[in-house]
């Protein structure tokens, strides 16, 4: 045991007094961070598109265009506001907030937001809307006809520099066969964003005429549109033994999370094993060790080894993670604390963890073994990826249905336990469920831990390229 916690150690000490590894530290929570507050930086700096709009149906359709962008806009800011308040306010002010920004405009709604959501309200950034009307210049405004205004707009979008355009697009509109129709001009030539508006905004116009040619009245059609059917979810699960609400759904997310995580933790440990092992025979630094400890306390004490440096950084992030949420959100914790003091899972989740990593990790460090270069590691590692992207993808679907037929079977396969099984813990699978997957992935561990060694021996004391015949004949300890 002292020979693997040495070996522990220095594995452990070697990979954290690099600059490489304090940099992953701190450089991907960050990466995350601009990742999620960036995309929303983005989107908020996007200049609104100016599309200036030349009425020649004489139908007073150019007025109903630019009422369907503004009623656009405030549908989607009036769902906006009340996603923001649904986890603070619960449901009742979701709907307040909702209702005034739809009745009084946007700015109406934040107000409320504030009132009933002030946390919610202090984090809450209003994008710009995707489109504004804007007057036609005016040689397209006093052409006498439509082909006049399209050849104005032509020659007038075409002087515009798409740097300092003071109007991207010009959208006439004109009868043909008795039917509205959009003939619009943009500065830019894929200008998608003023396109897909207008289209949609055309469609909704469209209807519009065509319900009140049919003697529906405009405003009943957006009474319709604006209608929202309560519909409440009861679960004799849920925590109040009726309405199910956030602190019901956030076990699911959190084990879907730890499904993830876990992925990530797992390969990650497992790649930094391929390549200390890798980098350790080119040096021949493996050959020194076998001389010293057998083959059982050098894989267990890297994989020891790795596992502390996996799990500090781990600690390092939920930490992290941790302090921006109460920072952000304080009331959140009083639904998160009882899911991270809750026993049970997290147990699990250890045990899930300390197995695919065990698997992952002898097998990785095997392979590391018969690599001379990390080209002949790359190699070995393109199939073996491509098949642990299997969970990867059951965890994305799963997380909507998640006793889908699909997800419990692939859950008993031992080489994606344990990343599906803590997903599936908050659904408090069958205790013989538990049992079994548990067992299953030991039993492979335990195998994989037989083979590995040997092929890590035989690895290691090996010179140049092994090829698949001398892969498994380590394997199966039928050297010849």
């Amino acid at each position: 045991m002292r020979r693997v916690l040495l070996i522990a150690r220095r594995e452990y000490a070697a990979y954290t007094r690099t600059v490489g590894f304090w940099l992953s530290l701190v450089l991907a929570p960050s990466i995350m961070a601009m990742s999620i507050f960036g995309a929303t930086a983005l989107k908020n700096s996007t200049p609104s598109r100016a599309v200036a709009v030349a009425d020649y149906t004489g139908q007073g359709t150019g007025a109903a265009l630019g009422h369907s962008f503004d009623d656009t806009w405030r549908q989607s800011q009036a769902r906006a506001l009340s996603t923001a308040a649904s986890a603070e306010a619960g449901k009742a002010g979701a709907d307040e907030v909702r209702s005034v920004a739809l009745r009084d405009g946007p700015d109406a709604g934040f107000k409320a937001l504030q009132r009933v959501a002030p946390h919610a309200a202090a984090g809450y950034h209003a994008t710009r809307p995707p489109v504004r009307v804007v007057e036609a210049p005016a040689p397209v405004k006093t052409a006498k006809d439509a082909d006049a205004a399209e050849a104005a707009a032509r020659r007038f979008v075409a002087g515009e520099s798409s740097k300092t355009a003071t109007v991207d697009a010009i959208a006439v509109l004109r009868l043909k066969n008795g039917q509205p129709v959009v003939r619009l001009w943009t500065v830019r030539a894929a200008d998608d964003a003023s396109a897909g508006a207008v289209r949609d905004a055309m469609k909704d116009v469209v209807r519009e005429q065509r319900l009140a040619a049919a003697g529906v009245d405009a405003a009943t059609v957006r009474a319709i549109d604006d209608a929202r059917p309560d519909v409440e979810l009861l679960s004799p699960a849920a925590a109040s033994g009726g309405a199910v609400s956030l602190k019901d759904r956030l076990p699911t997310y959190v084990g879907f999370g730890a499904g993830f995580l876990l992925w990530t933790l797992v390969l990650t440990g497992a790649g930094i094993l391929l390549n200390s092992v890798m980098e350790e025979k080119s040096t021949r630094v493996l050959e020194v060790l076998l001389s010293s400890a057998d083959t059982g306390e050098i894989i267990a004490g890297k994989v020891l080894g790795v596992a502390c440096i996996a799990l500090s950084v781990m600690a390092v992030w939920a930490a992290l993670g941790l302090g921006a949420l109460t920072s952000k959100f304080p009331d959140a914790m009083a639904y998160i604390g009882p899911i991270l003091s809750d026993g049970p899972f997290w147990l699990l989740t250890a045990v899930y963890f300390a197995g695919g990593y065990l698997m992952y990790g002898v097998l990785f460090a095997a392979i590391g073994a018969f690599c001379e270069t990390p080209r002949d590691a790359q190699t070995l590692l393109g199939p073996m990826m491509m098949f642990l992207m299997v969970p990867l993808f059951v965890l994305q679907f799963g997380i909507r249905a998640p006793d889908m037929a699909l997800f419990r079977i692939l859950s008993w396969v031992p080489f994606f336990t344990p990343f599906l099984m803590p997903a599936r813990l908050a659904a408090h699978p069958p205790a013989m469920e538990i049992a079994g997957t548990i067992a299953g992935m030991a039993v492979l561990a335990a195998v994989m831990m037989w083979i590995g060694g040997r092929a890590f021996r035989t690895g290691a004391l090996s010179s140049g390229a092994v090829g698949l015949k001398g892969v498994i004949a380590a394997m199966t300890g039928k050297q010849g």
